[in-house]
């Protein structure tokens, strides 16, 4: 595994953790509408 091969994966995992996080919070806005609902 050269340099750019690692990258490439730090990169990837800092995306779906990225996206990860904002589904996240988009379910925790969902819950707290339903709440004040």
């Amino acid at each position: 595994v050269n340099l750019t091969d690692a990258e490439r994966i730090l990169v990837a995992a800092e995306y779906d953790l990225i996206i990860t996080y904002a589904q996240l919070q988009e379910a925790v806005g969902d819950i707290q509408q339903a709440l004040n609902l």
